[in-house]
């Protein structure tokens, strides 16, 4: 059975409900019928927001602009799921492990997370910062059929690193991995 969002007028259980006004004032319990004739007389719907709670919160209001509002919530919930991944980089890594971390990364950003790739420098390396900016360059570069760069490569300290964000969906192509179905 799919569920249809939260019942309204006539497919309420409860014999009786806590009403809200359409202009958010507290009414109080009311039998159901006194609560849809109510609901009626205002032209608009009753809705039961907290079916959990005894009795039952319902609301007058109008239900089309309700589950617009619910669905505008839903999607903006949705938008902001994206997550910042991370891949950390060797100077000194090999080119077998570089390529595994590029599947990685060409994967979070595929699926639509942004790409961190940070580069950590220790004393003795220090000398090598050139290879390691580089090296991270050379992943932005293999990773441009998913992302881009929000800016350009940062150094502070012993940590080079760069943000990329994923491309707009249509434009994602996987080069060094294959789709998971």
């Amino acid at each position: 059975m799919k569920d249809r969002g939260p019942r309204r007028n006539e497919q309420i259980r409860s014999s009786s409900v806590r009403v809200i006004g359409a202009d958010g004032q507290q009414i109080g319990v009311l039998s159901i019928q006194d609560a849809l004739s109510l609901a009626q007389r205002s032209g608009l719907d009753l809705v039961e927001i907290s079916p959990n709670v005894q009795p039952p919160v319902c609301k007058i209001i109008e239900w089309g602009k309700y589950k617009y509002d619910l669905e505008k919530k839903r999607k903006s919930q949705k938008a902001t799921i994206a997550k910042l991944k991370e891949v950390k980089l060797g100077v000194q890594i090999e080119e077998n492990d570089f390529r595994i971390k590029l599947r990685a990364g060409e994967q979070f950003l595929y699926e639509g997370n942004k790409l961190k790739i940070s580069l950590f420098l220790r004393r003795y390396q220090m000398p090598l910062s050139a290879r390691g900016r580089e090296l991270v360059q050379k992943m932005v570069n293999a990773l441009a059929n998913v992302g881009s760069p929000d800016g350009s490569i940062a150094q502070s300290g012993s940590n080079i690193s760069v943000l990329l964000s994923p491309l707009p969906k249509e434009k994602r192509v996987l080069v060094h991995n294959t789709p998971k179905a």
